[in-house]
Formats: structure tokens, sequence, C-alpha cells
């Protein structure tokens, strides 16, 4: 039987985007780049995806989704179990551990280079690389489109080989969960918040970061001890993941997906964006 080509391509899985919806499974959406919210409620299955963003097409008649279907499903498949732990079990310092904190470092770097955002770097990072296989022309290795698709993979390959091996990797965390009644967290095309701009390949888990993993759930991970996520930061939050987003925000929150972007656009207006920031990553005195 002829293997089923999958077509539509999620950057940020399901099992993420379901834990921001609303009762009937659905979600609110801003569209940043047209500055507007969509006027129907969207399923996790039609947003946060490309039609054939892993689709290797060898010609007109001959193509395959191996990429999405064996090697991304498979990652899926093992992070479904440790967000979906982290997630829904009850909270506290056991969820976690060095091992769970270590899968979630695993998670982020799979969504990282997965995501549309991060397309330029690929592309940077494939065009500076120096091929010396023989038989092989590199420009035209480097500016294939297919090619480029299975490059990619190596970068998550690399990033752990890296981190592995890194002479500053981080020999302790200071990690903590914070959980609210409310619905308060969006999430966006670029679905976590690193205190830095990221230079090098360990630094996606060398670096602190915030990551809300459900709507009223959020990690954070540093090297030393950072405040207690109050109530009062989650507009913070909120604010620089839609500043770094590319295109869509989601929530199952109307009136907190409306009042996340209207203090957005008032701290991006003041210039205080980077101070909004800042303040979440304000280490223990």
């Amino acid at each position: 039987m002829k293997k089923r080509i999958s077509k539509r391509h999620h950057y940020i899985p399901k099992f993420l985007i379901k834990e921001f919806t609303d009762e009937q499974g659905l979600l609110y959406i801003y569209d940043k780049t047209k500055d507007k919210f969509l006027d129907n409620k969207r399923s996790p299955k039609s947003i946060f995806f490309e039609n054939d963003r892993n689709t290797i097409v060898y010609d007109e008649s001959k193509k395959t989704s191996l990429i999405e279907d064996d090697f991304f499903m498979k990652l899926d498949n093992i992070s479904a179990k440790i967000i979906t732990t982290l997630q829904k079990e009850k909270n506290n310092k056991e969820l976690l551990t060095e091992d769970n904190l270590t899968l979630l470092d695993f998670f982020i770097i799979n969504l990282f280079w997965r995501l549309p955002l991060t397309d330029f770097a690929v592309k940077d990072l494939i065009q500076r690389a120096k091929i010396t296989s023989s038989g092989i022309e590199p420009d035209e290795i480097k500016n294939d489109l297919g090619w480029n698709k299975m490059l990619r993979i190596g970068l998550y390959k690399e990033t752990i080989e890296q981190m592995k091996n890194s002479p500053t990797k981080r020999k302790e965390y200071c990690a903590r969960m914070t959980e609210f009644e409310k619905d308060l967290f969006v999430i966006g095309d670029y679905p976590f918040l690193f205190k830095n701009h990221l230079g090098k390949f360990t630094d996606l888990v060398e670096d602190d970061y915030l990551i809300a993993i459900s709507s009223k759930r959020i990690i954070s991970s540093s090297s030393n001890k950072l405040p207690n996520f109050n109530i009062n930061m989650f507009l913070n939050y909120n604010a620089a993941i839609i500043d770094q987003s590319k295109q869509y925000i989601a929530s199952n929150d109307l009136k907190t997906l409306k009042g996340s972007v209207e203090f957005y656009k008032k701290a991006k207006n003041e210039n205080l964006l980077y101070f909004s920031k800042k303040k979440l990553f304000t280490e223990l005195k």
C-alpha cells in the first residue's frame, strides 16, 4: 500500500496548543502582520502550521513527507509525554526533576529549529557551511530546497551534541513552575522567551528562559533564582511573546488577548519593551 503523504505540518505541536484553548477546544487569534483579531475562533489543527513545510519534492510526480512523518512525529511523541505531565499533574517540586527539565530542553531545541522565525538562521548556517565531499557541487546543495530541509534536521542533532560537550554546561537548574487559577498566558509562533540574544547552539539550553506550557502554567529555568512569577507579570510575558512572534498569537480568552496586545503596543510606543522583558529575568538579590 502506498504510504500517505501528510500535508499540514505543524511547527508547534497540537498537544501544546490544546492547553491554550477554551471549553469548546478553540482559540481566539490575533494576526500581528495585519494588526487584527480574526472574526472566527480556530481549532489547534488550523493554526501554527504550513502546508508541505517539511515535504521534499523530487519531481512533479514524486514527493515525500518523511521528515514530518518519521522524524518530527517521533520527536513529538516523545515530547508529548513530558509536556502533558507538566501540564496536567499536580504542581510540585517533584515534577521539575533534572530528567524532566532535560526532556523539556530537548523539546525547546526541537521547536526552535522548526519555527518559521528561525528560517533565516537556518539559511545563513547552511550558506556558511563548508561542504567538501567529492562529486557534490556545494552551491547546488546549499540552494536546493529539499536538501535545505534535510540539513535542517542536522541542526537539532548538532545542538544536542554541542550541549553534551559544552564546557559552559549549566551545572544546576533553578527551575520553578507557577500556576494560576485564571487563564493568563497567550501562545505565539515563537512560544518561549529567552533572557538574552542567542549567539550559539548551546544558548538554547544554557540561557535563562520562560515558557508557558498552558494558559495557566509557566515554567522558568535559570542559572540563578528568579523572583516568584506573580499575576502582575503575565502582561510583561505576553507582550514579549507578541513582540517576538512572526504572525499569530492565540488565547482562549478574547479579553486577555486584546489586553495583552494593547499592553504590547503601548510598551512598544513608549520604548519600554526591553525593560518590560528584563523585569521578568531580574534575579533575586
